[in-house]
This record gives C-alpha cells, sequence and structure tokens, in this order.
C-alpha cells in the first residue's frame, strides 16, 4: 500500500488524498506530514524493525501516523490487532466526528 501511495503522489500530487469530515489532504500534503513525523520518530532512535503501537482515533492523524511508520520511518508495517468485520466497524472506537 505505500508504494501505492508513494506512485499516485508522484504523478498527482495535487489530488485529494484524504478526506475527514471538513479535513481535506493532497498527496503531497499527506506525504509531507507523514516524512516530518517519520523524520522526528528516527530522531528519537525508532529504526527498522522497531515495534510502534498507534493508538488514535480514526483521524486525518491516524492516517498521517500509520503512514509515517509503516512507509517512511521503519519501512515495514505488520497488523497485530483483531481482524476488522462489518460487524466490529467501531472497533476500538467509533470514528471521529465527520470522518469515515
Amino acid at each position: 500500500m505505500p508504494d501505492l501511495i508513494a506512485d499516485v503522489a508522484a504523478a498527482r500530487p495535487d489530488a485529494t488524498a484524504l478526506v475527514c469530515g471538513d479535513v481535506r489532504l493532497t498527496y503531497r500534503e499527506l506525504l509531507g506530514r507523514a516524512d516530518a513525523l517519520a523524520a522526528r520518530l528516527r530522531e528519537a532512535g525508532m529504526r527498522p524493525g522497531f515495534r510502534v503501537g498507534l493508538l488514535l482515533p480514526r483521524s486525518p492523524e491516524m492516517g498521517i501516523a500509520a503512514l509515517a511508520v509503516c512507509a517512511r520511518a521503519a519501512r515495514t508495517f505488520r497488523w497485530t490487532g483483531p481482524t476488522r468485520t462489518p460487524a466490529s466497524r467501531t472497533w476500538p472506537r467509533p470514528p471521529a466526528p465527520g470522518c469515515c
């Protein structure tokens, strides 16, 4: 998935990448924010192979953080949470107001 996002961002950087309520980010903005967070994580000592947990509600910040961790800082990602099904759409919390 991160490669797909990078490919679209290279081809269409000003296209809408993320919408959540009133927040709209282009691919350029999404990758810029993800790269900034990834740089801070690397400065804090994060390296490939480190485990990083994300506990955020569904929000633009969750998308940015997930992209920063899996594609921009550590370059790896492994889902360790429960599998989401339609019956568990609100796990662990409902989406942020106006989002998703």
